[in-house]
């Protein structure tokens, strides 16, 4: 497990530091590094909760780096949550130009980045139900 922390402040109260529990990364494909990615990693909160950071990564220079939290008690909640952040992903990766001879080639880069997007939520929700989340 890498030291990776997730920290939340208000300016008059002290930080957070929530320990990660699980940690997916989605950078390489079959062994090549992938231009653009998600990291997934699920973070235990004090009062029984989980949080899940999505990082959004990508060496493109018209693309952002995003991060997204999802807050979850039950990995059900989880599942629905990523399913439908995978729905978002046409929102913030953008891909090829917004022209018709690139149509085809952009309804397939998205549909590979949601198919990478949701075999590391899978491997996710396993690794969290080893460790004893339902």
């Amino acid at each position: 497990m890498s030291t990776d922390i997730i920290t939340t402040s208000d300016l008059d109260e002290a930080t957070v530091v929530l320990p990660a529990i699980s940690e997916h990364s989605g950078e390489t494909y079959r062994e090549n590094r992938l231009d653009r990615w998600h990291d997934l990693t699920v973070y235990a909160t004090p009062d029984g909760d989980h949080v899940c950071h999505i990082e959004f990564c990508t060496n493109w220079q018209e693309e952002m780096e995003l991060d997204f939290l999802i807050r979850f008690h039950a990995l059900a909640e989880l599942r629905q949550q990523l399913i439908a952040h995978s729905k978002t992903i046409p929102e913030y990766v953008r891909g090829f130009p917004p022209l018709p001879g690139y149509a085809q080639r952009q309804s397939n880069l998205m549909n590979w980045i949601r198919a990478r997007f949701g075999d590391l939520g899978k491997h996710l929700v396993t690794d969290l139900r080893a460790l004893g989340l339902e």
